[in-house]
């Protein structure tokens, strides 16, 4: 797992500024409203698939309280659940399908791939010299 850091804590902070405030401009009777409304959940997803979750929940919860001291609390209720808790758990579920060692995560696995040669030791290719099955001691 990654550590938590600034950089991750300032990505998500300014993707959640701007989450809101792409959500708030969409309440204009715009006929670019929808879009924006659709592009709020971008700056989640891209804080989450770059920077990690710490990044998305720090987006999730500086966009809710900027929309709770622009707007109301209601407005913010409304674009966390609809919109931006979403985008916050695709980015997690996007992150899961990465490798963990890309993420920071447990190297053992890798290591033991490298040492063993396959994950699974019955799928390995047995060379016969090294095949303890078939040892057969002639004098």
């Amino acid at each position: 797992m990654k550590t938590l850091n600034t950089t991750s804590l300032m990505t998500g902070a300014f993707a959640g500024v701007t989450a809101a405030l792409l959500s708030l401009g969409a309440n204009t009777q715009s006929s670019l409203a929808i879009v924006l409304y659709a592009a709020s959940a971008l700056p989640i997803l891209i804080a989450g698939l770059g920077w990690g979750n710490a990044a998305a929940i720090a987006a999730v919860v500086v966009a809710g309280l900027t929309g709770t001291v622009l707007v109301c609390p209601y407005f913010a209720l409304l674009i966390a659940v609809i919109t931006l808790i979403p985008a916050a758990w695709l980015s997690h579920l996007a992150n899961l399908a990465r490798p963990a060692s890309e993420l920071g995560g447990p190297r053992w696995c890798a290591c033991l791939v490298s040492a063993v040669g396959h994950p699974h030791p019955s799928r390995r290719a047995r060379h016969p010299r090294h095949d303890h099955r078939r040892r057969h001691h002639r004098l």
